[in-house]
């Protein structure tokens, strides 16, 4: 126990032999990691609050409708009845993060915004665009390929995985409430994308919807021209009209799906990155790395 102690009496005296080495290093780092996270660009998150819109589309097959299951089967009969799954949180979540959805939603802007935003100057609220990797005045990607994707204008694969980096959706499981996050160097850029994924989803599901509806309609019309018993073609003939609803809802209604509780704005405080903790953790890991190696060559001088 005396040798413990003595030994760690001898190193805490070997730390101490070797203050100046251990100061000028910690100063050395410590102005590095000021300037690196100094260097570092702000970024700002915008969010939007969305909420389910209610329909008054039937989600179960209705008693009248009974006579119906063995002509069309309970399975067609429901989505006929039913129409689109908007109102399901899962399929809004998975319909956001789907590659299918994504490729509808984006475009040349967009792609310029992911990859080739080099700063915002608060100032003058000005979008400084990287030459290195796009060329705005002959409207090129110039960039450096790098793997695992290998091609100058950003694939739609590349842009999906770099553009859920800095997204994020969330469920309330109480009310369904959703909200829809985006952060980016730009705070307009921000408030940009958030608005454009929240209209580009209401669209691409009302168009969705309106051709479910369509197709539901024209298979129901085949239905009422091949069957003669009055009772199930005045069942056809109310489906027949529950889907034109759906499709006039469809066509009405730009926030189809979800509406707005709260807009996205342009925030105008960063909500990154954390420079203070930055540095704080990034000085003492450095400090601890610094005296594991002292401590490594105390023990191979014994």
């Amino acid at each position: 126990m005396s040798k413990e102690k003595l030994n760690i009496s001898e190193l805490l005296k070997y730390f101490w032999s070797k203050k100046i080495t251990i100061i000028i290093l910690s100063t050395i780092f410590s102005i590095s990691i000021v300037i690196y996270v100094m260097l570092l660009p702000n970024q700002y998150t915008s969010s939007a609050l969305l909420a389910p819109v209610k329909k008054t589309e039937a989600s179960n097959i209705p008693s009248s409708f009974s006579n119906l299951s063995s002509l069309i089967g309970n399975t067609n009969l429901s989505r006929i009845i039913g129409g689109s799954a908007v109102d399901d949180k899962e399929i809004f979540i998975g319909t956001l993060n789907s590659i299918t959805f994504f490729e509808k939603f984006i475009d040349d802007q967009l792609l310029i915004y992911l990859f080739a935003v080099k700063e915002y100057d608060p100032k003058t609220k000005e979008i400084i665009i990287d030459p290195k990797i796009y060329d705005e005045e002959n409207d090129l990607w110039v960039r450096k390929l790098s793997g695992p994707y290998f091609n100058l204008k950003p694939s739609v694969q590349e842009a999906h995985d770099e553009f859920h980096k800095k997204f994020t959706v969330s469920v309330n499981k109480q009310n369904f409430l959703v909200e829809v996050s985006y952060t980016h160097k730009s705070p307009v850029v921000a408030q940009f994308v958030v608005t454009k994924v929240v209209d580009s989803l209401n669209s691409y599901l009302r168009e969705k919807t309106k051709e479910e509806a369509d197709k539901s309609i024209k298979y129901l019309q085949e239905q009422i021209q091949s069957n003669t018993i009055i009772d199930v073609q005045d069942s056809l003939n109310l489906l027949v009209t529950q889907n034109i609803q759906s499709a006039m809802f469809a066509e009405v209604n730009k926030d189809f799906a979800y509406e707005y509780i709260n807009y996205p704005i342009i925030p105008e405080l960063k909500s990154g990155p954390s420079r203070a903790l930055i540095c704080i953790f990034g000085y003492l890991a450095f400090l601890i790395f610094l005296l594991l190696v002292l401590t490594f060559n105390y023990s191979r001088r014994r």
